[in-house]
């Protein structure tokens, strides 16, 4: 679904890119909505979710809002959401699927959501891969700098993986939530912007998951795992 808006964008009810669902077989992933406009107002929902209940559920969609000439997305209750969707009957969190994507971005804002919090999970086989799977699956000879001034936010049970390029260039991690993972399977992430005082140090590689920064949303319970390193 393509938004385009010449001025303020008013929403206050739902639209809605949700996937099929089918009990015997496999739910249809999240669509993808892409709304540009100069302001957005209103306390309405943007939702690309998976399909489900589903046996196999469908992974969360791809949302997008870019904004020409305001910083405020929507009033207070305006929510934009890429969840994945569960198995159903009581499943558990490892039979659930992955979040989707939630882009913003404004004259001074870009941020790349991964958020789960309408369905957390723990299996570590079900991911959001960064960036966006292509055509290939031949990962590209140079670093990959196309979310270069994008902050991240993984956040409530998501999976955010880096995959299927050799190392990845982004602005900043804005914050990694509870029950959320990033993991570089041997990868580097490059951030831009300069890490705070108390970030720990990631200059050796190592298997064994480290505790991220209080003020980054982490804490003992909420590592940050990675074979490779984060510079």
């Amino acid at each position: 679904m393509w938004l385009s808006v010449g001025s303020t964008a008013t929403i206050n009810g739902s639209i809605l890119a949700d996937g099929g669902a089918n009990d015997q077989w496999a739910g249809a992933s999240g669509g993808s909505i892409f709304l540009e406009a100069n302001a957005l107002s209103g306390a309405g929902l943007l939702r690309a979710r998976g399909g489900g209940p589903s046996f196999l559920p469908g992974g969360g969609g791809r949302i997008a809002v870019v904004l020409r000439a305001s910083e405020s997305f929507g009033d207070d209750g305006f929510r934009m959401q890429a969840p994945g969707h569960t198995r159903g009957g009581g499943d558990g969190p490892d039979f659930r699927s992955a979040a989707g994507t939630v882009y913003r971005e404004s004259p001074s804002i870009r941020q790349l959501i991964i958020d789960n919090s309408l369905n957390p999970i723990t299996a570590t086989n079900v991911y959001t891969i960064l960036p966006a799977e292509r055509e290939s699956y031949d990962p590209p000879s140079a670093v990959t700098s196309e979310l270069a001034a994008v902050t991240l936010r993984v956040s409530q049970g998501a999976q955010a993986h880096i995959r299927l390029c050799d190392s990845l260039r982004m602005f900043t991690l804005e914050s990694l939530g509870s029950n959320s993972t990033l993991n570089l399977y041997g990868f580097t992430l490059y951030f831009q912007s300069q890490a705070p005082a108390d970030f720990p140090d990631l200059s050796e590689p190592s298997s064994e998951p480290v505790n991220i920064p209080t003020a980054l949303g982490g804490g003992e319970n909420h590592p940050l795992q990675r074979p490779n390193s984060v510079e």
